[in-house]
């Protein structure tokens, strides 16, 4: 029986991680007292978990050519991922969460290049190679419907079971 090996495709990109006491209202200043980064996005983050659980693990998204995606790419090396990057013009997906002393949070995402992925990133060579290896696929909503749609398509060909996590919620029409 052949050894599973999950295939992610999502976002990957740098985090920034705010504490502050409350939250900020419009036009006040609002001083944190903890900062931290860490790469992430909801994708980056299954495949993460996927390797933590002992599972080989392949990560395909689009980074940008600057600091960030780098840092992405070696984080996925040091968590045990096969990293599988597009490298597009634009900056590597940003998010900044603000996190206040009750545990509650806001996000503000930024897809940069992630959103830059496109169908026929998905059918290189690059990354056909590692899709043909695969015994599942695991698809999240921040991916753009096209590319949801051909990642669909190329789990059926390669008889590769798709796992789609709707997260996060969108409208039709932002579909």
């Amino acid at each position: 029986m052949k050894k599973p090996k999950i295939g992610v495709i999502g976002l990957g990109g740098q985090s920034a991680f705010l504490s502050c006491d409350h939250f900020p209202a419009p036009g006040e200043t609002v001083s944190c007292r903890e900062l931290f980064f860490e790469p992430g996005g909801k994708g980056y983050n299954q495949a993460v978990a996927c390797a933590r659980m002992g599972v080989d693990t392949v990560f395909i998204g689009a980074i940008g050519k600057d600091d960030n995606g780098k840092a992405c790419r070696e984080d996925l090396l040091r968590q045990g991922v096969i990293p599988c990057l597009i490298e597009k013009e634009i900056p590597t997906a940003f998010a900044t969460i603000m996190t206040d002393s009750s545990g509650e949070n806001t996000v503000s995402v930024f897809p940069g290049a992630a959103k830059l992925l496109a169908p026929e990133d998905l059918r290189s060579d690059k990354v056909m190679t590692q899709l043909r290896e695969c015994t599942y696929l695991l698809l999240q909503n921040e991916l753009s419907a096209d590319c949801l749609l051909e990642a669909c398509k190329i789990g059926q060909e390669l008889k590769t079971p798709v796992v789609f996590n709707p997260a996060p919620a969108r409208s039709r029409s932002m579909a």
